[in-house]
């Protein structure tokens, strides 16, 4: 199996730094590089209407904004390790077809993502390329 390219799916949390740092680790032994991904639900599909007191497009910068820090700052967990880093925000009403479109989009040959509530499982079951479930 060749691997040129890992995807890595972020919650942009501690808990994700763990498969960072693993993805990272196989990208050397590989010689791949890596694709951090960070889905972001739309907002309307909360499944609640937002309060009219609320400013989603505010809400929505706000959050673009988190998603490129952090993902800046997954980048140079993964860039310490010696391997060469890209990132991605997707956007999509659910976060496990998010990771399989930016699987599919950036032509990943390998996913590695930690394991969170049933979001493992449902991408297993619908990527492109093998997955690799850490505990």
């Amino acid at each position: 199996m060749e691997v040129l390219k890992i995807l890595v799916p972020t919650g942009l949390d501690k808990d994700s730094d763990k498969g960072l740092v693993r993805a990272a680790e196989y990208a050397a032994v590989f010689g791949a590089e890596i694709v951090i991904a960070h889905v972001v639900r739309y907002l309307n599909n909360f499944g609640v209407f937002m309060p009219e007191w609320i400013d989603s497009d505010k809400l929505e910068k706000h959050t673009q904004e988190r998603a490129e820090v952090e993902l800046a700052r997954a980048c140079e967990i993964c860039a310490m390790q010696g391997v060469k880093v890209d990132s991605i925000v997707k956007y999509d009403n659910d976060i496990d077809d998010g990771i399989v479109s930016a699987a599919k989009d950036t032509g990943a040959d390998l996913i590695v993502m930690t394991r969170h509530g049933r979001t493992a499982g449902h991408v297993v079951g619908k990527a492109p390329c093998d997955v690799l479930v850490l505990k």
